[in-house]
């Protein structure tokens, strides 16, 4: 599967959240081996993040958003999306929503529709 390391780095509080369900421990194992492959290469995007960050004199606002109040704001802003844009070929199969559900270990799920969104490109909604 390609997807944009963006999307990835998006999506990393997201897989979190999920991780932090109770799960029945097969699907919880599933879900485990997922996130080794996929936060390692978030963390790798945040790292790369972090010197355009300083170079463009960028501060991180309490949202998360990054703001940038330099002159050159359109340089970080183009090379933030150059990093965004570049693709990544994961191996991972898709994770169905049913299973999911099947897997929680609780009768209330919890997990967020905007979650659930954030992670369209990892979960089959479908099935």
């Amino acid at each position: 599967m390609k997807l944009k390391l963006g999307t990835i780095a998006n999506s990393t509080n997201a897989l979190n959240s999920l991780l932090s369900e109770s799960f029945k421990s097969i699907f919880h194992f599933r879900l485990l081996r997922l996130s080794g492959k996929i936060l390692p290469i978030a963390e790798d995007y945040f790292k790369a993040l972090a010197p355009i960050i300083e170079k463009y004199n960028g501060e991180q606002a309490q949202n998360g958003q990054i703001l940038f109040k330099g002159e050159d704001s359109q340089g970080a802003t183009n090379e933030i999306a150059e990093l965004q844009n570049q693709e990544i070929e994961l191996d991972i199969e898709r994770l169905k929503l049913s299973d999911i559900e099947d897997s929680l270990a609780s009768e209330v799920p919890v997990i967020k529709i905007k979650e659930l969104l954030m992670l369209d490109w990892l979960i089959d909604l479908e099935g």
